[in-house]
């Protein structure tokens, strides 16, 4: 057959290089790395004597009545070539098993004060590169604990130490455990004693010993109650493998860091060391933490680092809203995070909706000094890769910084090209939140049978907006026959009230044509506590001493608002609704809107119908109402022009705020101690497709009106217009973005997903 060309070529250029004189270079073969006797101490597990491959021979401590374990590493893979022989001494050898680049052997029959010399041959790794024989030597001197080769009062005090201190077995103390039974107790130390008395030597001298080694660690920061985030160092030793070694670390401020706080993890070589101080430090304060490795027989030189204990980081929060006057739309946060050792801070900010682009940010003290400016420190690298600031205190300047946050009279500002002299300010005040909720204690029971006068002033303070002496007087009656449910029986009254409006406040009204003029309540079933009808009223009726009625204006709104939460008959409803109306807010700032008072009457209406009702119906009614379509720009809005306004406003403003809130309403927080968001800017546009092809109803009702006569006439006139403002926004379907929305993509909230 033929060669194939690839394999011909590989063949040439072999044969090439042998006559060049050129050698391919091999593998190494396995080296030792280390021998240790191995021997199971109960329940406490297993524990290796390390048997140094130079110097004075390890010498095995223990009873080799059950014979002993002898495990060699290797710096390769075994084949399971490998064999062991007793070529010093006397002991029988077992089948070797094989694990990777560990090889394990059984040797029985092994007497006590015997020197024993291993040879390790056939070792090679599974390409076949052998390597030449390997020695392990040992000694046996039962209860030398201290390794020197000679049994003296010097290891009975070891052991006596040990089984006193009270600690379990571990790699530090093992030694000491002679029976094997996993338990430091008298049983060792009479052991001990025993065989000191016996006496008893072992040729060879002291087993070959150096300290360990461990490498520095630089000072750390942590804040209290708080773990340390790892800080990581290496341990050595000349005759043990660094797995063998142990790591024990002490405080100097057991308060503060107790030993029992502070864990050590890795294997090997590479180790760690964490801590968590106790809660509830004020200052900050330096704890000293010293850390020795131990090889079984000496301990390292103790290296020493400092840990500053901190104060919790303090994190301070501005709402950004807009500057008086400037009509602007924008909105904001800024989150400020000083580290608890006072030095430095973070600082992160998010702005939406400015009217241009920004030209400067600042954070100011109380007194408008500029504390720290964002774009000097852009220009001073301090932009860190999350896009927020890291801001070092000067040591100067870090107590008045500090103070002035304290103040809470700290702000943000941001400047833009549109209003140089600042566009959005919010105030810096301490965050108030948690990461992990823990409910409060349940609160004491109240019981007001029957209310004191006091009692029942303060009750319809708050559910009405006071009340008479009659209405506290009756409330607060201890005779009359309900005084224990009096407060309950008002809120009955209250609730079974006729809501304002009904059934249809944007019905066309039939005007009338002759005084005295009927207002629109005739015609319509509206009640007493409507404000559109107390509005209607004012204008359609004649108003003494003149014939005429008053003219329909911004004043009569107030003025109607005034009397019907006066004299209503449900002052409740009218309480849930002012408080309704700050919350879903419209203003007369709008050029549109000014002016037009059936329909801001008829928006107050709205709220007032809802006051009792399900909060997902009354905010469907408000969003469809053509004030607050027209106020955030809802209406007009089309799948080609979506306006973000009403879509941002609904879900910072009207309900689930800018940041998840704990069940007590205070900041949820996540790991880092920072506001958790509840939406983003994809959110804010998937919302805005929701809201497009709304716009004003072109069935408009007349709204007609009194007005004075006009000389020569005496006779007052009807004079009507049509309003759009007093029924929902009709939908235009072919304006209406149809691609999917996602909304509420936030942890913890079921994502949506709408057409």
């Amino acid at each position: 057959m033929p060669m194939r060309r690839s394999a011909l070529c590989v063949l040439v250029t072999a044969l090439a290089l042998f006559l060049l004189g050129v050698r391919p270079a091999l593998a190494a073969p396995p080296q030792l790395l280390s021998a240790v006797s191995r021997m199971t101490h109960g329940s406490a597990g297993s524990f290796d004597i390390q048997l140094p491959l130079k110097g004075g021979s390890g010498v095995e401590c223990r009873s080799t009545q059950n014979g002993l374990t002898v495990v060699m590493t290797f710096s390769q893979p075994l084949a399971t070539t490998a064999k062991v022989a007793v070529s010093g001494g006397k002991a029988g050898v077992g089948k070797a098993s094989f694990s990777t680049n560990v090889m394990t052997v059984k040797l029985t029959g092994v007497a006590n004060a015997a020197a024993l010399t291993l040879t390790v041959t056939g070792v090679a790794n599974p390409n076949g590169e052998k390597a030449r024989p390997q020695i392990v030597t040992l000694r046996t001197l039962f209860g030398d604990i201290n390794s020197d080769g000679h049994l003296t009062a010097a290891d009975t005090n070891l052991a006596t130490t040990a089984t006193t201190s009270g600690k379990p077995v571990n790699k530090a103390n093992f030694r000491n455990d002679l029976d094997l039974d996993g338990v430091l107790n008298v049983n060792d130390t009479s052991r001990s004693r025993s065989a000191v008395g016996n006496g008893g030597i072992v040729a060879g001298g002291a087993t070959a010993n150096t300290p360990p080694t461990i490498t520095a660690v630089s000072t750390q920061s942590v804040v209290t109650g708080t773990p340390m985030s790892p800080a990581g160092f290496t341990v050595g030793d000349a005759e043990s493998d660094p797995a063998t070694l142990t790591v024990t670390a002490t405080s100097s401020d057991q308060a503060t860091i107790p030993d029992s706080a502070i864990t050590i993890s890795g294997v090997g070589a590479s180790r760690a060391i964490t801590m968590t101080p106790v809660v509830g430090v004020t200052a900050v304060i330096p704890v000293t933490i010293t850390l020795t490795v131990f090889d079984g027989l000496d301990y390292s030189s103790p290296m020493s680092f400092v840990v500053n204990v901190t104060p919790p980081p303090i994190t301070y929060l501005a709402t950004l809203a807009p500057f008086a006057g400037t009509g602007s739309l924008g909105s904001g946060t800024a989150i400020l995070t000083v580290s608890g050792d006072q030095t430095q801070a973070i600082l992160s900010y998010t702005t939406t909706n400015l009217s241009s682009a920004e030209s400067d940010e600042t954070v100011n003290d109380g007194t408008g000094a500029v504390m720290y400016d964002l774009p000097v420190g852009r220009q001073l690298g301090q932009v860190q890769p999350d896009g927020s600031f890291k801001w070092v205190f000067s040591p100067t300047k870090a107590a008045g910084i500090v103070s002035a946050l304290a103040s809470n009279t700290s702000y943000f500002y941001v400047q833009t090209a549109n209003f140089p002299a600042g566009e959005l300010t919010g105030t810096f005040k301490p965050l108030n939140g948690s990461q992990v909720f823990t409910p409060p204690a349940p609160p004491p029971s109240i019981t007001i049978s029957p209310p004191t006068p006091a009692d029942a002033s303060r009750f319809l303070q708050q559910a009405a907006f006071g009340g008479t002496g009659t209405e506290i007087a009756a409330l607060s009656n201890a005779g009359a026959p309900n005084a224990a449910t009096a407060i309950t029986d008002w809120l009955a009254v209250q609730f079974a009230q006729p809501k304002p409006v009904y059934p249809n406040y944007a019905a066309n009204v039939v005007p009338p044509t002759l005084p005295p003029l009927a207002p629109q309540s005739i015609l319509q079933p509206y009640t007493t506590s409507s404000l559109y009808w107390n509005v209607y009223n004012r204008v359609c009726t004649p108003q003494a001493p003149n014939a005429y009625a008053d003219a329909l204006g911004d004043d009569r709104l107030n003025e109607a608002w005034w009397k019907t939460v006066a004299t209503a008959p449900d002052p409740l409803r009218h309480r849930i609704a002012t408080a309704l109306s700050e919350l879903f807010v419209v203003s007369e700032i709008s050029d549109t809107i000014d002016g037009n008072i059936p329909g801001l009457a008829s928006y107050y209406d709205m709220l007032s119908d809802g006051a009792f009702g399900n909060f997902r119906t009354l905010l469907g009614n408000m969003t469809l109402h053509p004030i607050m379509g027209t106020y955030l720009n809802m209406a007009g809005s089309t799948k080609t022009t979506p306006n973000e306004n009403f879509a941002r406003e609904i879900m910072q403003l009207f309900t689930i705020g800018l940041y998840r809130l704990q069940p007590d309403g205070t900041l949820m927080l996540d790991s880092s101690g920072k506001p958790i968001p509840t939406y983003d800017q994809s959110q804010v546009t998937s919302l805005a497709a929701v809201y497009t092809g709304w716009n004003l109803n072109a069935n408009r009702p007349n709204v007609p009106t009194l007005i004075a006569p006009v000389a020569p006439a005496t006779t007052p006139t009807i004079s009507n217009f049509s309003s759009a403002y007093q029924q929902p926004m009709a939908l235009t379907p072919s304006n209406h973005s149809t691609v999917a929305k996602t909304l509420l993509s936030y942890p913890g909230a079921t994502v949506t997903t709408i057409p």
